[in-house]
């Protein structure tokens, strides 16, 4: 199944994004957690393929190396939701394959991330598995080799609370 996915995940619910939680403050190097609880995913057309969407729920942990560089591995788990699909020229109620998509980025914060609102930028690679759903075409799992790329800002509450959008 040859597929393209339209931008980046797309958060929703009116959340920008999840919350941050610090593991550590202080001294030594800065952990993150966050929690992406509500997003989507959407596949278009191609060919004879459907076009589908996919609900999306996730959670992020990061490490600053330091005040301008972190790592970060990202997962996410996509639920095949029920909807109008044409496949093989035929509109049926069908439900989409879950999905389990998984990267490992750096994050690069230009002014910094010890301070209360702070920019960054982000890219990485990693891998998006599409599970068996034969009546949607999808015969065999797949995994596909996926990247991304974004930026946004960073604001922090207080040493343990802040978000990112």
């Amino acid at each position: 199944m040859r597929a393209h996915v339209i931008g980046a995940m797309v958060v929703g619910l009116g959340l920008l994004a999840g919350a941050t939680a610090q593991a550590q403050s202080g001294a030594g190097p800065r952990v993150d957690v966050t929690l992406i609880p509500a997003g989507g995913i959407y596949f278009t057309e191609e060919g004879s393929e459907p076009d589908f969407g996919s609900y999306a729920a996730g959670a992020t942990v990061g490490v600053s190396v330091n005040r301008f560089v972190g790592l970060e591995g990202e997962g996410t788990g996509l639920v095949g939701i029920e909807q109008d699909l044409t496949f093989n020229g035929r509109t049926q109620s069908l439900k989409a394959p879950h999905m389990l998509a998984y990267s490992g980025n750096v994050v690069i914060y230009p002014a910094g991330h010890d301070r209360g609102l702070a920019p960054y930028v982000t890219g990485g690679a990693g891998g998006l598995t599409v599970y068996e759903r034969p009546s949607v075409g999808v015969s065999a799992s797949t995994t596909f080799v996926s990247a991304n790329a974004g930026g946004g800002l960073t604001y922090t509450v207080n040493d343990h609370v802040g978000v990112r959008g």
